[in-house]
């Protein structure tokens, strides 16, 4: 619709999703609604997102809906009504209005901080827990999915490429340690993967790892422990090697031999799996096991292997009457990412290096 001076402007997203029934359409706009349990779990947030669109389009003279059949997918449209011409003055005055609602909404954070946060998907079955761990990442500046078990998890991931997983290890269906090791089986994006247990008890830690998890944190969640753990996930890369130590990986070659590179490569493939089937053997022998972490760690360092120089701390100053059962698992998961170290070095080797 459109006079002299107004143009309406009508927006449409169309997608071919899951889709939404008739009678969830009604309440659709309100603030904390979305589809249905299962859905919001799987796919929603909060449902604040919407309650917000609404508010703004109606600030601006239009209307906002959606048509959805269940299984289809869904159009989502808005209208607002718009000057044909605006001076300076008039711009200045609707952004301000704009920003004030904006400031008036609870908990409203800026599309920039989720951006540059990174989006995470929440692994937890109990919907309290669920709520909380929601609302203690928006105060952080966290945008947050939810998924009720590991087989939601799993269908999530196919879709969204999640920078962080908050992984309960108690789940039904599929728990949080199968969906780890199975996460870590595929080849393409691999999130960041913070354990969640209600256990504080020892070697619960080797567990997670060995599992493939990042990190660990324990129930009742608190505020400072998943900020910390959140801050550990920024500084640590998802890739096996640091891109500063390929950096210098490469330096090394263009100052010199190219093949040295190759030397010190092919030195780590033939040195560290022996060292590996060293410490299984060495389980019941802590000091020898300690030496023996303690040079593969020096080896990871050279390489920028982060995680892998991770684990093998943790061997090295594994401790305690169950110590040779907790160093078997971590073995485990030293085991499965020095695979990807060394094909992320031969790759390196065969590309960047010879090209």
């Amino acid at each position: 619709h459109q006079n002299e001076s107004m143009a309406g402007l009508r927006v449409r997203v169309t997608d071919t999703g899951i889709g939404i029934s008739e009678d969830v359409q009604r309440r659709l706009f309100r603030a904390f609604m979305q589809a249905d349990g299962s859905t919001t779990r799987r796919y929603g947030g909060t449902g604040l997102g919407l309650a917000i669109c609404k508010e703004l389009v109606a600030k601006m003279g239009g209307e906002i809906g959606v048509d959805s059949l269940p299984g289809k997918g869904s159009t989502f449209w808005f209208t607002v009504q718009l000057p044909k011409q605006l001076n300076a003055t008039e711009v200045s005055t609707q952004v301000n209005e704009v920003t004030a609602l904006r400031h008036d909404l609870p908990n409203c954070d800026s599309a920039e901080v989720n951006l540059q946060r990174g989006r995470v998907l929440i692994a937890e079955d109990n919907v309290v827990n669920q709520r909380v761990a929601v609302a203690q990442l928006k105060s952080l500046g966290y945008f947050a999915d939810v998924a009720a078990n590991g087989v939601e998890v799993l269908e999530a991931l196919a879709r969204i490429p999640y920078d962080i997983v908050l992984m309960d290890c108690q789940m039904p269906q599929l728990d949080g340690y199968e969906t780890t090791r199975r996460i870590r089986e595929e080849d393409g994006h691999q999130p960041y993967i913070i354990a969640i247990t209600a256990n504080a008890m020892q070697g619960d830690r080797e567990v997670c790892l060995a599992a493939g998890m990042n990190s660990y944190i324990t129930k009742p969640v608190r505020a400072a422990e998943l900020k910390a753990a959140l801050l550990r996930a920024a500084k640590e890369t998802e890739r096996p090697l640091r891109a500063s130590a390929l950096a210098n990986l490469a330096g090394l070659a263009k100052a010199g031999d190219p093949d040295i590179v190759v030397d010190l490569v092919t030195l780590f493939a033939e040195s560290t799996p022996p060292l590996l089937a060293k410490a299984r053997l060495a389980l019941e022998d802590s000091q020898q096991l300690k030496i023996i972490a303690h040079t593969i760690k020096g080896s990871c360092s050279n390489f920028g292997a982060t995680r892998m120089e991770t684990l093998c701390h943790e061997l090295e100053n594994m401790d305690g009457e169950d110590a040779p059962a907790r160093s078997r698992m971590l073995l485990t998961a030293i085991d499965r990412e020095y695979a990807k170290v060394q094909g992320a070095l031969d790759d390196f080797c065969a590309t960047d290096l010879l090209t």
